[in-house]
């Protein structure tokens, strides 16, 4: 062989050498082949965030491995009570980049390596494995199944049986595939890898469950998508022990529930969770408390004068009170604390401000006094110094049977009444006057005869507006069957206020 080409092959064994041995380095995180995850690995080790090398994590009890709080359920699901899923889950091994046809040096690559995830956390997964006697390390494989059309590759090589991945989403899932190696030869020689392996990161949880709507035969629930989950599972507490109560698939974002009574209360908690070759990863649950029934209330009249508005709804019966929002531009919204009453008189306005009311229905429940919100009602409405073309009237609203004596746009007497019984003697409603007023009159029917003190007629001598001293209580649904005989009884200092101050030819609106 000539001197050439003894260099020539001189030239070439160096670079083998030399590639060989850059091959068979190490992977640290910096030489991760995936540049947006960090992947700790040290000679011997992986090491975690807070400086605790894997051994010491893994030694920590099950139950204190997980950083975020959020990991553990407060009313845990069996596993058994979980859905099946149905997932294709790859059970050809990696194929390897040089297959052994000997053991060579009595190194047993073909024994199977079978990988494990430790613990369950929302921003990294931990992983161990069997430990292989002779084997020089281990490479590991993974391919993000969360993402279409993605290949397995290279994630990190390493000397130790374990591996900590960090930087990853919540929801994230992979599948792994962990090989041993040796180096013989200059050449990394792979052996029968483990099977694939699903492992995954906690899920994030719902983090709002509200109300959408509350009648009488059915609950709505609403929530927000959350990506990264394989579904939901639903809790529900009516009478009795939380039980595992539906569960919903990725895209479901409400839950109708016709399984009610009117007036109970049930109770609602919400979970996501993960699935991978491990087991189940459950999000903590976010809880919602609702009464059947409790829902927004309709308006009932509301109604605006003198720049005064006030706002009416109809009851609830299932409410113990209604708690008010008030605003006057939609965005900034104050207290104006809970009420037990069904109206709410606002202060004297600019003629024009709009104001917009949120009316929400509570009832209190149970020893410990819980409030529990019902759907919420809302209500807008401008300030106006009079609707009936004058700043001086009497206004009878026979429905919320209540009448206000207005002077000068400003409310001057608000009193309830009765007036005529129901669909027998009702009182006419319209646009009048008061035309004559008198002091200490009988009024003559076909079967009575009723002494008054107070009367001011507003429809010839057969209707008006009078005191009533052989009633003890006004307002309410009175004259639904205990009505007057058409005209508008008041309580005594109301009427005396009013005949005092008012004058014949005062507008009289009457109307439901």
């Amino acid at each position: 062989m000539n001197k050439k080409m003894k260099c020539l092959l001189s030239a070439v064994l160096a670079l083998v050498l030399l590639m060989s041995a850059a091959i068979a380095m190490p992977v640290t995180a910096a030489q991760s082949n995936d540049g947006d995850k960090t992947v700790q690995a040290t000679e011997n080790n992986t090491v975690i965030p807070d400086g605790r090398t894997e051994l010491e994590e893994l030694a920590q009890p099950e139950d204190e491995e997980n950083e975020d709080a959020t990991v553990a359920p407060e009313y845990p699901v069996s596993e058994e009570a979980l859905p099946e899923i149905e997932t294709a889950v790859e059970e050809t091994p990696v194929k390897a980049d040089t297959e052994l046809a000997e053991t060579g040096d009595g190194v047993a690559l073909g024994t199977d390596v079978k990988p494990h995830r430790k613990g369950a956390y929302p921003n990294r997964i931990v992983l161990t494995w069997n430990k292989l006697a002779g084997v020089e390390g281990y490479r590991v494989y993974w391919r993000d199944v969360t993402k279409k059309n993605t290949v397995k590759k290279l994630l990190a090589t390493v000397k130790a049986n374990t591996l900590v991945i960090n930087s990853l989403k919540r929801g994230a899932k992979y599948l792994i595939y962990v090989r041993p190696y040796i180096t013989k030869n200059g050449i990394i020689r792979e052996g029968k890898g483990s099977k694939a392996f699903y492992a995954a990161t906690t899920p994030a949880p719902v983090k709002k469950l509200v109300l959408k709507s509350n009648g009488q035969s059915a609950t709505v629930i609403q929530w927000k998508r959350v990506v990264g989950i394989d579904g939901y599972l639903l809790l529900r507490q009516h009478q009795g022990a939380w039980k595992a109560y539906k569960y919903l698939g990725i895209n479901a974002t409400q839950f109708k529930d016709t399984d009610v009574i009117p007036g109970h209360a049930y109770y609602y908690k919400i979970m996501t969770y993960r699935r991978d070759s491990r087991g189940y990863l459950k999000s903590s649950t976010a809880p919602l408390t609702t009464i059947c029934g409790l829902a927004a209330p309709s308006n009932d009249g509301s109604s605006s004068r003198g720049n005064k508005i006030t706002f009416s709804w109809k009851r609830n019966r299932f409410a113990s009170g209604y708690s008010l929002l008030y605003s006057t531009d939609n965005k900034n919204f104050k207290s104006l604390g809970n009420t037990t009453k069904t109206s709410y008189t606002t202060a004297k306005l600019k003629t024009g401000t709009k104001v917009y009311l949120r009316v929400t229905p509570y009832r209190i429940v149970g020893k410990s006094k819980t409030k529990v919100n019902g759907t919420t009602a809302r209500f807008t409405m401008k300030a106006v110094a009079s609707k009936y073309g004058t700043d001086t009237y009497i206004e009878i609203d026979i429905s919320d049977q209540h009448m206000w004596y207005v002077v000068n746009n400003e409310v001057y007497v608000s009193t309830p009444v009765v007036t005529g019984n129901y669909d027998s003697n009702d009182t006419p409603t319209g646009t009048f006057y008061i035309n004559d007023m008198s002091r200490d009159v009988s009024l003559v029917g076909a079967d009575y005869v009723s002494f008054v003190e107070y009367w001011m007629s507003f429809i010839g001598s057969s209707y008006g507006i009078h005191d009533a001293s052989w009633r003890s209580s006004f307002g309410g649904d009175i004259f639904r069957g205990n009505g007057s005989h058409g005209c508008v009884n008041t309580p005594y200092d109301a009427v005396k206020k009013i005949f005092n101050h008012a004058s014949v030819g005062t507008k009289v609106i009457i109307h439901w």
